[in-house]
């Protein structure tokens, strides 16, 4: 039994060196992955405070590099605001010796013309004055009168004479309804005030197409002149219609003997018919030189490019003054 104790106890024992053992080294093992970790750290520490600093030294350059561009524009733009000064300041100068000039000049003149007048006084810049004026009207004679401007001193003229001539900007193509209803409306309301006015349909004529644009460039149709004044559109003219403003208006206008039908029976509203002179083929005559009997086709003049005509029917009472001009 001693002997069996003895080889417990024995026993025990190295169990509980094995355990110790056991322990220690799972110590050491722990002991050795944290070194290694703490390692880690601080390796992983030591990189990030690396590229903290590499960071910050990006942007100290990058700031710098800004600062410098700064001051390099400032002084760009100082020494660009010198040469503009100094040009500003060359040009000022130059303008007043040429001021001073062209009043010596004067003063030269006017004393030329109060020698040759035997010393009788000038009233001071009259010479000029009267220079200037004649420049004035040599530009002004000089200058090419525009279509626009001949319409308009057209329609002042004969508006001036017959108390007032209206023209009508209408199209009679329906591609957008309520365009063509609207030039139906405003054709309706001169019609019912029973005063001539001159319809030019856009779409037949490509020339009235043309004046409109140059008088009203992208306007809308329907749109209305009055003695060569633009007189607005349609909102404008139905708003006059209902205030009574557009029948004092045209009070001093002559008014039609007759009653206009709303639709011509010659054209049927449209305001054109095929021309009668060359029957819409835009040739007016063939023409025989001497005994070769040489025939030559010539354009016709009495129609447009599309070979049509302004309607008689209509133009009789519509366009009664049109002739005048």
């Amino acid at each position: 039994k001693e002997k069996e104790r003895q080889d417990a106890e024995a026993k025990e024992e190295g169990n509980a060196n094995e355990k110790q053992e056991e322990v220690e080294a799972k110590t050491e093992l722990m002991d050795d992955e944290e070194a290694k970790r703490i390692e880690e750290n601080r390796k992983a520490q030591a990189a990030r405070e690396a590229r903290r600093k590499r960071i910050e030294k990006i942007e100290r350059e990058r700031e710098e590099e800004e600062r410098r561009r700064e001051e390099e524009e400032k002084l760009t733009f100082r020494s660009r605001q010198g040469s503009v000064m100094g040009r500003a300041g060359g040009v000022k100068a130059r303008a007043a010796m040429l001021a001073k000039r062209r009043k010596e000049k004067e003063d030269e003149e006017e004393k030329s013309i109060a020698a040759k007048l035997g010393g009788v006084k000038i009233e001071k810049g009259r010479v000029s004055t009267y220079r200037n004026s004649l420049i004035a009207i040599a530009e002004r004679n000089s200058r090419v009168e525009t279509r626009a401007e001949k319409l308009e001193t057209m329609e002042a003229a004969l508006g001036a004479k017959h108390g007032g001539k209206i023209v009508l900007y209408t199209t009679s193509v329906s591609g957008v309804r309520q365009t063509k209803i609207k030039c139906q409306q405003l054709r309706a309301i001169f019609l019912r005030l029973r005063v001539p006015f001159e319809d030019r349909n856009i779409m037949m004529s490509k020339e009235y197409s043309e004046e409109l644009q140059e008088r009203l460039p992208g306007a809308e149709i329907p749109q209305v002149y009055f003695n060569g004044k633009h007189l607005g559109g349609y909102e404008l003219v139905f708003n006059m219609n209902e205030n009574n403003e557009l029948a004092d208006l045209v009070k001093h206008m002559k008014k039609l003997d007759v009653d206009i039908p709303a639709e011509c029976p010659d054209c049927g509203g449209e305001g054109f018919i095929v021309c009668t002179e060359c029957g819409g083929d835009r040739k007016s005559m063939a023409v025989r030189y001497g005994s070769s009997r040489l025939v030559a086709s010539l354009k016709c003049t009495a129609c447009n490019e599309n070979g049509l005509m302004p309607c008689p029917g209509c133009s009789m009472a519509y366009v009664d003054m049109s002739t005048d001009a």
